[in-house]
């Protein structure tokens, strides 16, 4: 229940992500060069222009597949579709939007869960009405 140990929005999100996706050849070196030559900023409130917006969803496209959280990962579990248990629901791809929908730069997002995560289980006992009550968590919250 600790989460995501971002602690800079401006450097540790999508500035972040793009480097290492050039360090571990996710994108072409073409693309990398471009987005330095036209000193594109990727910060949560940056204002970039069309190029750069334009360099951004082509790195977005290129990494649409990939697991953030474990680039280069086995993904484990059960059945062809293990973060998904006990259903018969399944997404075909996952964004950087997917992980995380609370950056949502215009893409489409759902709460649905991150690849290769096999998060249901914990997902349900979490938003189960005894430990939402014994965390003091109002039943609004999902």
């Amino acid at each position: 229940m600790v989460g995501n140990g971002v602690t800079n929005y401006t450097y540790d999100c999508t500035p972040a992500y793009v480097e290492m996706g050039y360090w571990h050849s996710l994108y072409s070196t073409d693309i990398y060069d471009e987005m330095k030559a036209n000193n594109c900023d990727f910060g949560l409130f940056a204002d970039r222009d069309a190029v750069c917006n334009g360099l951004l969803n082509q790195f977005n496209q290129l990494v649409a597949d990939v697991n953030v959280y474990d680039i280069f990962g086995i993904c484990w579990g059960l059945g062809p579709y293990p973060q998904m248990y006990e259903t018969n629901e399944h997404k075909t791809h996952y964004t950087a939007a997917d992980y995380t929908p609370f950056l949502n730069t215009g893409s489409e997002t759902n709460s649905s869960l991150p690849p290769c995560t096999f998060g249901t289980p914990i997902e349900a006992y979490f938003n189960r009405a005894d430990v939402k009550a014994a965390m003091h968590i109002p039943s609004t919250v999902q």
